[in-house]
C-alpha cells in the first residue's frame, strides 16, 4: 500500500478514499483542514490522524501521495509534496484555477504522478465520445453543447463541464464568456460558458444544481454529428454519419468511483494523460471565473505554448506517453527559479 495525506475533507469523501484503496493502493494515513469543525468530522469518520496545519502535516508525516480536496495553500502544499517525490491526486471540482494552476506546476517542476479526478466524467457515454475522437479526429467537434445537471454547487459542477470541453476540443480556446443565474450571486444555481477556439469551434456548457445527475451532448463535426445523453447509470450515444445512417449504441455506466481509482492507479504507474491536459485546464477556467466576476469575455491567457511531442508529461513522469494528443496548445506559465 502506497500512504496518501488528504488536503480538504468533505463529508461524502469517505466512498471516494475506500475506492482509491481497493483499486489504486493508497491508504490514507492522515488527514488536514484548516476548519475545525471539519477536523472533527474527519476524525469521527476515519480514526486518523488529522491536522489543522496543513503545511506542518506535509512536513511532518512520511507518505508517497497528496490529496488536495480543497484550494487553500493549494501552492505550498504541492511544491512541499513533490519537492519530496510524492504523487499528487487532484479533486477537480473542488479546485479553482489558481490552485489547479500551481498543483500542475509543482509536478511540472519537481516531477511525479498527477491525476485529476473528475468522477461525473466517468460516463461509459462521454469515454466512448472521447475514445471516438482520439481515434478519428474527423469526430472532433467544431460546435458542442453539453449540458451538466447535479445536485452538487453549480461552481464545482462548472469546473468538471469547462474540463470536459476543454478535453473535446482540437485546440485550446482562446476566450470565455459566461453568465450565471440565481437569488444568491455567489451560489448561482446556473451558470452558461461559451468557450471560443482558435479555430472558430464553439463550446457551450450549461449547468445546473439542485437536480438529479444528468448529461446532455451534441456535437457537430465535419464527419457529422454526436448526440449523448447519460441518466441513471446509462449512456445512450447516436453517431449521425454525414449522408450515412444513424447508429446508435446504449452503454451501462460504471461505478464511477471505482473506474476513478482505477484510472488513478494507471496514472500512478505513469500514464501521463492528466498531465498533459491540467495546465490547459487551469487556463481555461481562470478565463471562465475571470468573465464571472467581471460580467466580460476574458481571454484564455496571454501566451500560447506549442508543445511538441515528448512535453511536459515526459519531462514530469519519465515515462512515454499512453495515448497521442491531437492538440499541441497549452497556456504558458513563467515559474521563476527558487
Amino acid at each position: 500500500m502506497e500512504r496518501l495525506v488528504v488536503s480538504g475533507w468533505e463529508d461524502d469523501a469517505s466512498a471516494l478514499l475506500q475506492a482509491l484503496r481497493e483499486h489504486a493502493r493508497l491508504e490514507v494515513i492522515a488527514v488536514g483542514d484548516q476548519y475545525a469543525s471539519n477536523l472533527v468530522r474527519a476524525r469521527a469518520a476515519t480514526k486518523l490522524s488529522c491536522f489543522q496545519h496543513l503545511r506542518q502535516m506535509v512536513i511532518d508525516v512520511d507518505f508517497d501521495a497528496l490529496l488536495l480536496a480543497s484550494p487553500e495553500h493549494a501552492d505550498d502544499l504541492a511544491t512541499l509534496a513533490t519537492v519530496r517525490g510524492a504523487d499528487l491526486l487532484l479533486l477537480g471540482d473542488h479546485l479553482d484555477a489558481e490552485a489547479m494552476q500551481a498543483a500542475a506546476t509543482a509536478s511540472f517542476r519537481h516531477g511525479g504522478a498527477l491525476a485529476v479526478l473528475r468522477p461525473m466524467l466517468r460516463t461509459a457515454g462521454l469515454g466512448f465520445v472521447t475514445d471516438l475522437i482520439d481515434a478519428d479526429p474527423r469526430w472532433t467537434p467544431e460546435v458542442l453543447t453539453l449540458e451538466l445537471w447535479d445536485e452538487r454547487p453549480a461552481a464545482q459542477i462548472m469546473r468538471d463541464g469547462v474540463a470536459a470541453a476543454t478535453r473535446l476540443l482540437e485546440h485550446a480556446p482562446v476566450e470565455a464568456v459566461a453568465s450565471i443565474a440565481g437569488v444568491d450571486r455567489e451560489e448561482p444555481t446556473t451558470i452558461a460558458v461559451h468557450l471560443r477556439g482558435v479555430d472558430g469551434a464553439l463550446a457551450t456548457v450549461m449547468i445546473y444544481s439542485d437536480a438529479p445527475r444528468r448529461m446532455r451532448l451534441h456535437a457537430a463535426t465535419s464527419n457529422g454529428s454526436i448526440d449523448l445523453e447519460s441518466v441513471d447509470g446509462e449512456s445512450r450515444v447516436t453517431l449521425t454519419p454525414r449522408n450515412g445512417a444513424a447508429e446508435r449504441s446504449v452503454l451501462r455506466d460504471p461505478d464511477v468511483l471505482v473506474f476513478e481509482a482505477q484510472r488513478t492507479a494507471r496514472i500512478l504507474e505513469g500514464e501521463a494523460l492528466d498531465a498533459r491536459f491540467a495546465l490547459r485546464e487551469a487556463a481555461v477556467l481562470h478565463s471562465v471565473e475571470e468573465a464571472i466576476a467581471t460580467a466580460c469575455p476574458a481571454p484564455v491567457g496571454q501566451s500560447i505554448l506549442r508543445l511538441l511531442s515528448g512535453g511536459i508529461d515526459d519531462a514530469a513522469q519519465g515515462s512515454t506517453p499512453a495515448a497521442p494528443v491531437r492538440d499541441s496548445h497549452a497556456a504558458l506559465h513563467l515559474v521563476s527559479g527558487g
